[in-house]
């Protein structure tokens, strides 16, 4: 009896041994393919008011039709404009649209967004399967610090890990993705990513956004040709799209575009300051996600012209000062005392 009970308890002990194993074939994915985790561009994400309610509204992406319905008093104002040349009601009715328009989308002195605003949330789904012709979508609100979408970026990583039983993902970053992409290497390391791609990323920042956040705006007809014409292959009509060649060309021929451009130009002289002063820099000024765009060389001065001080912006700017510390000028230098 002994002898059988022994047996027995052998037979036990060595099965028990081999569990590690035999789970391990299960669950180990063997496609040799780790997962692709698409971080994606500024706007991935949808940002809500009132999220939930009978209220709710999409602040961004918005609804085309609540942007029109904002900007609507605009027609009048332009008409009166015409007649009056009097900038300051022009600019009276500008400004209170853009505020209906975008102004809850504005950050408090710390950076954090309003209680009644929410972003989308991503979580990986099963369907379809991973594969290489397949990317794990993540999103964020282009608002935030760049490291507060690095911790969710990590919590994503392995939520993607577990669905898919790898223990390494593989990133495509596009854009302001590749700002997060950088905040996540500082703040994890690269254990879990087995390769990256970069796509169109401004890991030094953009000059088209440290001359805005200094104030520097001009309206220059070469540029808006350019952007209107290359706009127009997405019309998907080639025959339509001669079409429209031709009457931009006519139309800047004939002067239209550089009269429209003179008129805009009168528009900045006279109202550049008010728009930045009492719209533009209360929305855009504390979104640590758009100032992660300045460049270096630009940056002290893009505080003084946002108007950000020690006193009113301490936090906002601990954070700002983070990002631009980095050698690349908009990843995150940990240890951040505000990093959590």
């Amino acid at each position: 009896m002994k002898k059988f009970l022994a047996t027995i308890l052998a037979v036990i002990i060595s099965i028990c041994g081999l569990l590690p194993c035999l789970a391990a074939d299960v669950t180990a994915c063997s496609c040799g393919q780790a997962p692709i985790i698409y971080v994606a561009a500024l706007g991935s994400g949808y940002v809500f008011l009132d999220a939930g309610t009978e209220n709710e509204r999409t602040l961004f992406r918005p609804d085309i039709n609540d942007v029109l319905n904002d900007f609507t008093p605009l027609l009048g104002a332009a008409a009166d404009l015409i007649s009056t040349k009097d900038y300051d009601a022009f600019g009276d009715v500008l400004i209170s649209c853009v505020n209906a328009s975008f102004g809850m989308l504005a950050l408090d002195n710390e950076g954090k967004s309003h209680e009644r605003v929410t972003s989308e949330e991503f979580h990986p789904e099963a369907e379809p399967p991973h594969s290489i012709d397949h990317n794990y979508y993540f999103g964020y609100d282009f608002r935030l610090d760049p490291v507060e979408n690095a911790q969710k970026l990590h919590t994503y990583v392995q939520e993607v890990k577990e669905l898919t039983n790898h223990d390494t993902v593989r990133f495509r970053a596009s854009s302001m993705g590749g700002v997060v992409t950088m905040s996540y290497i500082k703040l994890y390391g690269t254990d879990d990513i087995e390769t990256i791609i970069f796509q169109c990323c401004p890991l030094q920042g953009t000059a088209v956004a440290g001359e805005l956040y200094n104030g520097k705006v001009e309206i220059n007809k070469d540029a808006l040709l350019n952007y209107a014409t290359c706009a127009l292959p997405d019309l998907g009509s080639d025959a339509l799209a001669g079409i429209l060649y031709t009457l931009i060309e006519m139309l800047d021929a004939g002067g239209v575009w550089l009269g429209l451009v003179g008129i805009a130009d009168e528009l900045v002289l006279n109202l550049k300051d008010r728009v930045f002063d009492e719209a533009l820099i209360p929305i855009f000024g504390t979104m640590a996600g758009i100032w992660s765009f300045v460049p270096h060389e630009y940056y002290e001065s893009a505080k003084d012209f946002m108007k950000l001080d020690s006193e009113t912006h301490g936090v906002l700017l601990q954070k700002l000062d983070c990002q631009d510390s980095f050698p690349c000028s908009h990843g995150h230098s940990p240890p951040c005392d505000y990093i959590v």
